[in-house]
């Protein structure tokens, strides 16, 4: 990227915005940055001034690509420290890192995102605020409430990006609460779709319809 590209970026997208931080740190043009992720020099541009909102799809893509927290990308702080999804300083090394390049010499740990153990702990990062928050709705008389509002914004997630009955079981399996008064297991709301009876094959309903007959 020559300097004149970069100033002339500079100048048509000041740096109010945490894609415009990202992309002159990794000394990109729009353009391409926009062919990075499938976006064209225009749309990069237009969410850098602030004139397009950054979609959460678009956010994911990027960082995807990149390296770069989505929700760095989404929180729209272009002063808050960049960050990697597991909270460690991002730098260009990153991006370089993901491109293939001295992936061994930065010690990068690529961790398997689907793997259960990290689901869990990426799951009580997330929500590590969460009970906090209900045990004060609970002392202030309003833990029906929390419980609602929960709920209804758990469907709403659900109905949004559909929910995962393996991991519900093993869940399940592992996660028992228990105390001196009480035990208790995860309730589910959200049920597994039931099973169609499997139809017999031809010869096998031919070998029962034979038993029968004798």
């Amino acid at each position: 990227m020559c300097i004149a590209d970069k100033l002339s970026d500079m100048k048509h997208s000041p740096l109010r915005t945490p894609l415009a931080i990202l992309r002159i740190e990794l000394g990109l043009t729009q353009e391409k940055l926009g062919k990075l992720v499938g976006k064209a020099r225009r749309t990069i541009q237009a969410i850098e001034i602030g004139k397009l909102r950054l979609t959460e799809d678009l956010a994911a893509e990027i960082s995807a690509k990149t390296g770069i927290s989505a929700r760095w990308l989404l929180e729209g702080k272009p002063d808050a420290p960049m960050l990697t999804p597991g909270g460690e300083a991002y730098t260009k090394e990153v991006f370089d890192a993901l491109r293939g390049r001295a992936l061994r010499a930065l010690n990068v740990e690529i961790q398997d995102p689907n793997k259960l153990e990290v689901l869990y702990m990426r799951g009580f990062y997330v929500c590590a605020d969460w009970f906090p928050m209900y045990s004060a709705a609970a002392k202030s008389g309003k833990r029906e409430i929390v419980e609602h509002l929960t709920a209804e914004f758990l469907e709403q997630m659900r109905q949004r990006f559909g929910f995962d009955f393996d991991v519900a079981q093993k869940i399940d399996a592992e996660v028992k609460f228990k105390s001196k008064n009480f035990s208790f297991s995860i309730p589910r709301r959200v049920k597994p779709p039931k099973k169609s009876p499997s139809r017999p094959s031809p010869a096998s309903a031919r070998r029962a319809s034979g038993r029968k007959s004798s």
